[in-house]
């Protein structure tokens, strides 16, 4: 039933632009996403920003969705649909292929590694991750001590003005 609400509501924000009116912003919202995710969410998700669509999906971590949409690994399915969320918020998660894929989403970039050897020093060329997946699975949680979930917000691509990345890291309050 809840699948139905949710395909009514995707259907409805999908048949926007017909009805001639000034749109305003709505948006399809589902914690622990993967029970509710179906293959069609991939075909909604490419098309509903232009319709001024918004989806707020929640899981604990990328395979939940591949379970879910019968991929025995996050395949093309899961790989399409959290493509194009353009927005994320990655908090603690300890599962690794999730910190990788996090990973690999904000990308790579060179950096120098000073070598010694012996009494002599050069510098390396690396290819390394901006956020290491090691990095995610250390965010801090809420303790009594301190109130906040420590968090990563990606923006698709688009620099943030704080430090120039697609990447900021913000504390969330409980």
């Amino acid at each position: 039933l809840q699948i139905a609400h949710k395909l009514m509501a995707q259907r409805a924000i999908t048949r926007r632009q017909e009805l001639d009116i000034e749109l305003v912003p709505c948006f399809v919202y589902a914690d622990e996403f993967q029970i509710f995710s179906i293959p069609q969410d991939a075909d909604f998700q490419e098309i509903c920003r232009q319709n001024l669509g918004i989806v707020c999906y929640m899981t604990q971590n990328v395979q939940n969705i591949a379970r879910r949409l019968h991929e025995h690994q996050p395949g093309a399915g899961t790989l399409s649909l959290i493509g194009n969320i353009q927005n994320r918020i990655i908090l603690q998660s300890s599962d690794e292929e999730t910190c990788r894929w996090v990973a690999d989403s904000i990308g790579k970039e060179h950096v120098n590694v000073p070598e010694v050897h012996g009494q002599s020093v050069s510098i390396r060329t690396d290819y390394r991750y901006r956020v290491e997946p090691s990095e995610l699975a250390s965010l801090k949680t809420p303790t009594r001590n301190w109130p906040y979930a420590l968090g990563l917000v990606y923006r698709g691509g688009q620099p943030w003005n704080e430090n120039g990345e697609s990447y900021l890291f913000h504390a969330f309050p409980r």
